[in-house]
């Protein structure tokens, strides 16, 4: 990844932030999963818009995100493919 490709990442998630997680800062509901780790509807919301803009911009990229089920993630980690980390 070169120097503009990384720009261009920092300025998609800081429209996904700003989209996604500014307007609800400090005022969201949250729920606890399984593990006992807080999730709110922010979380999804900025997983599910940063997994859409980094699939259309790097389509080789698999996607291992904090929310999927551990199922998911294992199968993004055994893939032996690169992935985007979120």
């Amino acid at each position: 990844m070169n120097f503009t490709e990384l720009e261009h990442l920092d300025a998609i998630v800081a429209r996904a932030a700003q989209r996604e997680l500014v307007p609800v800062f400090g005022s969201m509901q949250f729920e606890y999963k399984p593990d006992g780790s807080v999730i709110t509807s922010a979380d999804m919301a900025m997983q599910d818009a940063l997994e859409t803009a980094l699939r259309a911009e790097w389509p080789e990229y698999n996607i291992l995100g904090e929310e999927m089920e551990e199922a998911e993630q294992q199968a993004v980690l055994d893939s032996g493919k690169g992935y985007w980390c979120i």
